[in-house]
């Protein structure tokens, strides 16, 4: 059975390592540096809690944890991913498998890939794409590298949610942060709009509305209609939008997300995309993004 060792043992370690604990999955290592330091505060004690629900076997150093680890899972906060890399690729042999869930950048992502492939370890970029607490470790996860398909067809039998795409490490992350763009931009957009519609009292019939528009056609058809819009339609969009604006400002709200839709649709009409493209409207995602291009939007 393959052994799994997680370098950090915070939310992401612990939920993955839940799961798969369940699943059947014995061999769970772990070395943290908190479980090493001198003073044992509030984070020593959650780890040491964690380490016991899910009965990894705690390793004390880097060497030990890759002498009994067939697969490295690097789950430490993204600003510690360089240095907690660097400390155990040394100890990693050829064949080895380094797999990085952080949310590192893309760049470092591909450095790292480089740094395994000149000792011929295998490596993996592996950002996850959904809700650890709901889905632990059916989290859906996408995967390039070396490696990538050696972590799949090593997990999908322990239940993981797993898909090798194709590219370079640095490619998935890069496919991680588009998506977050839009999850966290329509978090933020949700927010603001439903709090300018409180303090209108109307906020139920502004979610009734909105859910009956959305729920005509697939997002895909959405997305693709409001982008294709935008192209034609922006500066009468950002003059209403310029409106809604002014009206929260006078109930007392700052309008951060509705400032940035301003400037952003403000942008692309400034472009006159509409006129370039001889009022011919783009149908398909593809045909949008050529759109961009020929107006030099990007």
């Amino acid at each position: 059975m393959v052994s799994l060792g997680f370098i950090g043992f915070g939310e992401a370690a612990y939920f993955l390592s839940e799961g798969l604990r369940e699943e059947g999955l014995e061999k769970i290592f772990v070395f943290d540096v908190l479980l090493s330091a001198r003073s044992k505060g509030q984070l020593y004690n959650q780890v040491i809690e964690r380490v016991k629900k899910t009965g990894a076997v705690v390793r004390q150093s880097p060497a030990e944890l890759a002498d009994v680890a067939d697969i490295l899972v690097l789950a430490v906060p993204a600003q510690f991913t360089e240095s907690a890399a660097g400390e155990f690729i040394p100890y990693l042999k050829a064949g080895q498998l380094l797999v990085d869930v952080t949310t590192a950048a893309p760049e470092v992502k591909k450095q790292l890939g480089e740094d395994c492939s000149s000792g011929k370890i295998m490596f993996a970029d592996s950002p996850m794409l959904g809700p650890l607490i709901v889905d632990r470790h059916k989290v859906p996860i996408i995967t390039c590298g070396s490696g990538a398909q050696r972590w799949h067809d090593e997990m999908i039998p322990f239940g993981m949610n797993i898909e090798v795409i194709e590219g370079s490490p640095g490619t998935a992350t890069q496919i991680k942060l588009a998506r977050s763009i839009f999850t966290k931009g329509f978090e933020a957009l949700l927010v603001e709009t439903f709090m300018f519609a409180r303090k209108c009292g109307v906020e139920s019939i502004v979610m009734d509305s909105i859910g009956k528009t959305l729920n005509k056609a697939t997002f895909e058809q959405s997305a693709n209609r409001y982008m294709a819009s935008d192209l034609f339609h922006a500066a009468r969009k950002a003059h209403e939008m310029n409106d809604a604006i002014d009206i929260m400002r006078s109930m007392g709200m700052t309008p951060m997300v509705g400032e940035g839709v301003v400037a952003r649709m403000q942008y692309i009409a400034d472009l006159d995309c509409g006129a370039k493209l001889k009022g011919i409207r783009p149908q398909s995602l593809r045909e949008i993004c050529a759109a961009w291009e020929d107006c030099g939007a990007i």
